[in-house]
């Protein structure tokens, strides 16, 4: 999708999460997917790693809530 910022137009890609959805890690030929474009874009993906991390987290976090332990 083409969007203006900067007053530049640029293609980008981008997507909404809803409520509602229990949090989850990414299939593997997904994750592999970003990884490769963090690189084409020169973005850092290590950022890929700590979002993993945050995500396992999460995981726990509501495993608790559900099972009455943290």
């Amino acid at each position: 999708m083409d969007i203006e910022i900067y007053n530049r137009v640029v293609s980008a890609l981008f997507y909404v999460m809803v409520p509602g959805h229990a949090p989850g890690y990414p299939s593997w030929m997904y994750f592999d997917s970003l990884i490769a474009n963090y690189h084409e874009c020169g973005f850092d993906p290590a950022l890929l790693g700590k979002a993993m991390e945050r995500s396992g987290e999460l995981m726990q976090e509501e495993k608790g809530a559900i099972y009455g332990y943290y």
